[in-house]
């Protein structure tokens, strides 16, 4: 099978997902070959795209507009995972990025250990006196997802704050990605979809449903989200998370129900392929259905007659028999009812079809 070059295709394919000589539960290992990756394509982004190192050096670092070409780029010297040095100036930025896992004690700019001398010696400590000491400016940058941010993060620590002459930020992924975008180049535009394909970050999917038209702000992509997670969670499967997918018509942004409760959905599955997919619902919007449900792998025609002679007529839906071979999509007729409360309607329908 084929693969679209990009940096999704590379860290599925590289060494970074692979799990050779990696025990199952050795989540450690994993998770740093997840951050190897993300930072790297992060480096090798900032290298070549003008607008995006324009951005970082100004909006994420700080520095002023005349002084970003004279960093150098530097990828994982001694124990950081970037650096950005500017020798003229005498100035330093070190960032650690982390993508599912938490900032280790002594990544900690505002606990106990970040000017530890043993080892692991802390960041603060390698930053003022092993390693930048000579550098009259130096700033220590963390980026990570906000659910990870720790309670001594939150308000004023990520407008900054000085220690020991290091000024510490924090910064979410989403920072990382100007809103104003309108045309970004192909190269960075494949570094933001990557991120939200292959590490599973929330705020950048929520910056990509807003970019795909499937919510007008920020807010709402989170309620969106949420909305999905309430849905499913009510009808059998609370660990689901909402995904996006590219069709032939564009977009979509769902959820796939597992067979988790072998109380409902019976009549479905008896007329199912178990092996396949079971039931999609979500947001079509580039397909001409706001809300659809649906039910899939079915065993041929007569299974789909069964299942449709089951549905009741409503005013609050209609049913396409024709949209795929083995599916039924319930899609909604009107706006009459809340997203939420449409969704579960249709799920209560058929998880209780007899």
């Amino acid at each position: 099978m084929s693969d679209n070059p990009s940096f999704s295709s590379m860290f599925r394919r590289g060494r970074f997902s692979r799990s050779e000589r990696v025990e199952q539960d050795d989540e450690k290992l994993k998770n740093d070959r997840k951050e190897d990756f993300a930072v790297a394509a992060v480096a090798f982004v900032l290298k070549h795209d003008e607008k995006f190192k324009l951005h970082f050096l100004v909006s994420i670092c700080g520095v002023q507009e005349t002084e970003v070409n004279d960093y150098e780029i530097l990828l994982h010297p001694h124990d950081f995972d970037l650096v950005l040095l500017n020798e003229k100036q005498n100035s330093v930025i070190v960032f650690e990025f982390k993508v599912d896992a938490g900032l280790d004690s002594h990544q900690k700019y505002f606990g106990q250990d970040f000017f530890r001398t043993s080892l692991p010696q802390g960041y603060g400590y390698q930053i003022n006196q092993k390693h930048f000491s000579k550098c009259s400016s130096r700033k220590y940058i963390v980026v990570q997802k906000r659910e990870k941010y720790e309670q001594k993060q939150i308000g004023e620590k990520i407008e900054g704050t000085l220690i020991k002459g290091i000024q510490c930020y924090t910064r979410s992924w989403i920072d990382l990605f100007l809103e104003d975008y309108k045309e970004p180049s192909k190269l960075l535009a494949d570094l933001e979809e990557s991120l939200e394909f292959s590490f599973d970050i929330t705020e950048l999917k929520s910056k990509f449903l807003m970019k795909k038209d499937l919510a007008n702000s920020a807010q709402q992509s989170i309620e969106i989200y949420q909305l999905l997670k309430c849905a499913a969670s009510e009808y059998g499967d609370k660990s689901a998370e909402p995904t996006v997918g590219k069709g032939e018509n564009g977009y979509d942004f769902g959820i796939d129900i597992k067979r988790k409760t072998p109380d409902l959905f019976q009549f479905l599955q008896a007329n199912q392929d178990i092996n396949n997919r079971f039931i999609w619902f979500g947001y079509e919007p580039f397909a001409g259905r706001e809300l659809s449900v649906w039910v899939c792998a079915l065993r041929g025609e007569m299974a789909k007659k069964a299942i449709l002679e089951k549905i009741p007529k409503s005013e609050i839906y209609s049913v396409d028999s024709q949209a795929d071979p083995g599916s039924l999509v319930i899609y909604r007729a009107n706006k009459c009812s809340g997203d939420l409360e449409w969704f579960i309607q249709v799920l209560r329908m058929l998880a209780y079809m007899k």
